[in-house]
């Protein structure tokens, strides 16, 4: 299933959207080639808003973003470092599926502190801009989103100030990035795009989000920073990371093992909850949470019972432990502690084993 077979979209070839907002002083009168000049009414001044008139290739980005430097610097202009500025990238979607578009989100937010921080100072708490951590609707939403099997959750337009803008999936066929700064650098614009592709590559090559987060814990947190953002990872990852980026996991583990993976990318067949749902998720599972999901599974023809599919999921979850035991004598002292740091996160408050 593609956001196309549930939206009647304009369709674009192009990958890339890009909006950039500015304030100051003798800036261009209108938008260079491939580029238009639109009023924002949330800017002050001497303002404007520069505009692609259509998604271009990713590797074309840079010859666009020089055009609009080169008409800076021929009109002597002075951009000022304003708050209310910012530059909003689009990804295009339209030919990704479902399922994968569910990888990118997912994979956004895991990576969110890190991204949001590579913005900007002021970026976060940012209310054009919001992080998942800021504005838990978002995760409420994908949650629902993910349960159901239908992108159609997400089409609330409260959810179009997030730092990852999903709204624009039925506007577009887009997922919007709104956390970028305004007055900033080519170079910065230029990696903060390769960076958003990156997680786009990725999270096709991706099953589902199952998967995803299974590929999460399989690894320490800096090898699958690495593995996602090749050369870009140095900038990104700092001492702050890895526990950001295991906080981060743990807020969107639930839409991957509530998700209707099946359905989403358009299969018939039931999905298997057995192998969806781990005793570790069980555990943490809010006890509202846990009934609707039962009721949803109940409903199901020919469902499993609640209990032969605890039962299953704890003889996989031993598996995995075993699995773990045999993996960690095959590993070094310093690597055992990196992977229990990433796996084996302790709540010091509730005693409850989380990753």
């Amino acid at each position: 299933m593609f956001i196309t077979d549930i939206c009647s979209l304009k369709k674009y070839k192009g990958e890339v959207g890009i909006e950039i907002e500015v304030e100051g002083e003798d800036l261009p009168p209108e938008g260079p080639l491939g580029w238009r000049k639109e009023e924002d009414g949330s800017l002050r001044g001497e303002s404007g808003e520069f505009v692609l008139e259509r998604p271009c290739s990713r590797n074309s980005v840079g010859t666009f973003l020089s055009r609009i430097y080169d008409a800076y610097e021929e009109n002597e202009s002075y951009i000022v470092a304003s708050p209310r500025q910012s530059v909003h990238i689009h990804i295009n979607v339209q030919d990704v599926p479902a399922d994968k578009i569910f990888n990118y989100i997912l994979l956004f937010l895991m990576f969110e502190p890190m991204l949001v921080r590579y913005c900007g100072e002021g970026r976060s708490n940012n209310l054009f801009c919001l992080r998942s951590s800021d504005a838990e609707y978002l995760l409420t939403s994908l949650e629902k989103a993910a349960a159901s099997g239908s992108l159609m959750e997400l089409g609330s337009d409260a959810l179009r100030y997030s730092a990852i803008n999903v709204n624009a999936l039925f506007k577009y066929g887009s997922l919007e990035f709104r956390s970028m700064r305004g007055a900033t650098d080519q170079k910065t614009l230029e990696d903060w795009v390769g960076m958003l592709l990156k997680l786009k590559d990725f999270a096709i090559s991706i099953e589902n989000p199952k998967e995803l987060l299974a590929m999460f814990r399989s690894m320490d947190t800096f090898s699958f920073a690495q593995t996602v953002f090749g050369e870009y990872t140095h900038i990104l990852y700092n001492s702050e990371s890895q526990e950001e980026m295991i906080e981060s996991a743990r807020s969107v583990k639930m839409i991957a093992y509530m998700g209707d993976w099946d359905k989403l990318r358009g299969d018939r067949q039931p999905p298997s909850y057995a192998a969806a749902f781990s005793t570790a998720v069980i555990d943490t599972m809010g006890a509202s949470i846990y009934r609707d999901i039962r009721r949803q599974r109940e409903s199901l023809e020919g469902i499993q019972s609640i209990e032969q599919m605890l039962e299953e999921a704890a003889e996989s979850e031993e598996e995995e432990v075993r699995m773990e035991e045999r993996l960690g004598r095959e590993l070094d002292d310093e690597e055992v502690q990196d992977r229990v740091a990433n796996l084996e996160i302790i709540d010091r408050e509730e005693g409850e084993v989380q990753w």
